[in-house]
């Protein structure tokens, strides 16, 4: 009786937890990370990548489409009032759990000194579905308003 119960324990915790991709963090705590890491100083140069609001697809609009549709980048150094701005929006950002995949138009990368992007954000037309650092969410308006006031030239 012992064997089984010692062979179901080994499938349940030893193969149904294991992983290629490492564990996910909840989505509060990946804005957290990033939000940290803005006001730790660790980010120094913000690129932005936009579309029009009004352009139209026949299919979702993913992170890697959103950087090759844009035309002109936008590179910023994270100075003060920049970096006050973006961690408010983040400070100030609720999350919500989704399935859904925006159809994004806004994007960032958030560079450290070596121009090696640490993390990224986009966001849908409206600013309500985002993806952060790789994960789907759903969100308040905080972030849309920053990027609207800091995304253009």
């Amino acid at each position: 009786m012992k064997t089984v119960f010692v062979i179901a324990g080994l499938i349940f915790f030893g193969f149904g937890c294991s992983t290629d991709k490492g564990v996910d963090l909840p989505k509060t705590d990946k804005i957290n990370v990033v939000e940290s890491d803005i006001a730790s100083g660790r980010i120094r140069k913000i690129i932005f990548y936009s579309i029009p609001y009004d352009a139209e697809f026949v299919v979702s609009v993913t992170p890697d489409v959103l950087e090759k549709l844009c035309l002109s980048p936008i590179t910023k150094d994270c100075s003060d009032p920049l970096r006050q701005e973006l961690i408010y929006a983040l400070h100030n950002t609720k999350v919500e759990s989704t399935a859904v995949t925006p159809d994004l138009r806004w994007g960032a990368h958030l560079c450290d000194t070596n121009d090696i992007s640490i993390h990224k954000i986009y966001l849908d037309r409206w600013g309500k579905d985002a993806i952060i650092d790789g994960q789907a969410m759903s969100i308040n308006r905080y972030l849309i308003r920053w990027f609207e006031r800091n995304g253009k030239r």
